[in-house]
């Protein structure tokens, strides 16, 4: 435990689960589809997540999971979908992903490259920096069609020996370790110069060596006030890991959210060229205090990243969690090739919720031309539970034909933030008057053709954690899928899911993200089920809302406002 003034972080070990242990990824990989789909594949069990909600303990027990399974030997990537009891209907879904290179894999390159390019002197007098580029790997096609895998190898001069800065970007084949100087995503060499400085890196954990999840409460004395399970970038769910990821989050002993996460992340430049990066990868920076477990640090003073210190590098992979003010903070350090982003998560005392990230980009060759980072949260709500939850939208001045600025959304849609109406958004159980405002941040951008959106709101389905797509440079696979989840089904009275984008420029080291701002907010809401439904505090007056506006059996005046 570590506390400043009256509150403090609680941290303990959160065992996953046991249907998801040793004996599950045993039967994956055995199972009679998948060997005999690719019977001389090393597949290795690199993902596997329950996706989605149980009633009760005979429905959470036969849970529908989603599992990736990667072919260490080769590049290819399958994903595995069923229930966890009902293995014999498991559906084996091959995938046009490849796998990306892993640390050993890395330094496996990076000793080839060393000793085949006779850089080892110059790299070991800091005359050639390397570090792991973008795309991360070059792979293409042997003759019969298979994929000859080759992982990039970033090289930087222009350290102490006083050369000018340059690039080269070249890859190592795996099947026989030549290095290649030519091909798609490899580069010759540049002048070109961007990024902040790449920072030293200590020896640090492997991220598999931790543990992957954590109980985390914040207490003012004997007042829990937050429970929630975190769930390091190593860990977190989704096709490319989801950055920080919260679950089962409890504010004074009622259920907000179910998960909240970020499962898609892309970059695209003014030129053309996009790529969907991912947020799994966990990066090094500095974060001093305790570890009460492997990979969960609870600091003695704020830690500090590559958007802190203006460079990369550090001592510790993980999660970070430390007491700002009246705020838990949680955050890690990640990365993509050249990228990095900060994924962080406030909690106030009072209940606030702060989704944050932050980019940024070390040395490369690339990130001088014009770009812009989009990235989308996914926060499965479950104000008071999963079902019977609804969500309303505000508009100042109001939408053409209302009468009011609060309107409810009953089908699936998508909406932009539109600052010139105020827009916010508020969810919350028809069953009581209490809930969470979305209020969009200052400099959370809007969206272009390729940003996809803003915000949409769509019922929760365990398939539509994500929308499957890898890392690629395709710039029409790189866009966000979101739209194809909405499908015009009633979203009144179900289980909710927001998903809210943010859209940054390159050149801006903004962090960003929305306030989700609780109202009408009570440790024991039974006792008070009806009363006046307060919005968001959001300049607004207060006498835009009525007590029927939330009763369960009378829509009349939420009728007379909704689109």
């Amino acid at each position: 435990m570590s506390g400043t003034g009256q509150l403090r972080i609680e941290v303990v070990e959160e065992p996953v689960r046991a249907e998801v242990g040793p004996d599950l990824r045993k039967a994956l990989l055995g199972h009679p589809v998948v060997r005999s789909r690719y019977p001389e594949a090393d597949l290795w069990l690199i993902g596997l997540d329950v996706l989605d909600k149980g009633a009760g303990e005979g429905e959470e027990a036969n849970a529908f999971f989603r599992a990736v399974l990667a072919d260490m030997g080769g590049s290819e990537v399958v994903e595995a979908e069923g229930r966890l009891w009902e293995l014999d209907a498991l559906s084996i879904i091959p995938t046009a992903r490849h796998r990306l290179p892993n640390d050993e894999e890395h330094a496996w390159a990076l000793e080839v490259v060393r000793r085949e390019a006779g850089l080892a002197d110059r790299i070991d007098a800091g005359e050639v920096e390397p570090y792991r580029p973008m795309p991360p790997l070059a792979s293409g096609l042997d003759a019969d069609g298979s994929v000859v895998r080759a992982v990039t190898v970033g090289l930087r001069q222009g350290g102490a020996g006083g050369d000018a800065a340059g690039h080269r970007v070249v890859a190592v084949r795996t099947s026989d370790g030549e290095v290649l100087t030519t091909g798609p995503g490899l580069l010759e060499e540049t002048g070109a110069d961007c990024g902040l400085p790449l920072g030293a890196v200590q020896a640090t954990p492997d991220p598999a060596e931790g543990a992957q999840q954590a109980r985390v409460r914040l207490w003012r004395g004997e007042e829990r006030l937050w429970d929630l399970v975190v769930v390091r970038p190593a860990g977190s769910s989704g096709s490319n890991g989801s950055g920080v990821e919260l679950r089962l989050v409890d504010f004074q002993g009622v259920r907000a959210l179910h998960r909240a996460h970020a499962p898609i992340a892309n970059v695209a430049y003014a030129g053309g060229a996009a790529a969907r990066t991912w947020l799994n990868e966990e990066s090094e920076f500095d974060a001093d205090g305790e570890e009460p477990l492997p990979g969960f640090r609870v600091c003695s003073a704020p830690p500090r990243t590559v958007l802190d210190k203006g460079q990369g590098g550090g001592s510790f992979r993980g999660v970070a969690l430390w007491l700002d003010g009246e705020e838990l903070v949680v955050a890690s350090q990640l990365q993509a090739g050249w990228h990095r982003y900060l994924s962080q998560w406030r909690l106030a005392a009072d209940g606030t919720i702060r989704p944050r990230l932050g980019f940024a980009a070390v040395s490369n060759p690339t990130t001088c031309e014009p770009h812009t980072h989009h990235a989308y949260w996914r926060l499965d709500f479950d104000v008071a539970g999963p079902e019977q939850n609804q969500v309303q939208e505000r508009n100042d001045p109001t939408l053409p034909g209302q009468l009011a600025p609060w309107h409810t959304i009953r089908y699936e849609t998508q909406r932009s933030r539109d600052p010139g109406r105020d827009r916010t958004w508020r969810v919350r159980t028809v069953r009581s008057p209490h809930g969470y405002g979305i209020v969009p941040g200052p400099a959370d951008g809007a969206a272009d053709a390729f940003g996809a959106g803003d915000v949409w709101v769509v019922v929760g389905h365990p398939e539509e954690i994500d929308d499957g797509e890898g890392f690629t440079s395709d710039p029409a696979r790189a866009r966000a899928g979101i739209d194809r989840f909405v499908s015009g089904e009633l979203v009144e009275r179900e289980d909710v899911v927001v998903w809210y984008g943010v859209h940054v420029p390159g050149d801006s080291q903004a962090v960003v993200g929305p306030e989700l701002q609780p109202f009408n907010w009570r440790a024991k809401v039974e006792r008070e089920p009806y009363g006046m439904l307060e919005p968001p505090v959001h300049d607004r007056d207060d006498d835009d809302f009525e007590d029927d506006d939330y009763e369960d059996d009378d829509d009349e005046d939420d009728d007379e406002d909704d689109e």
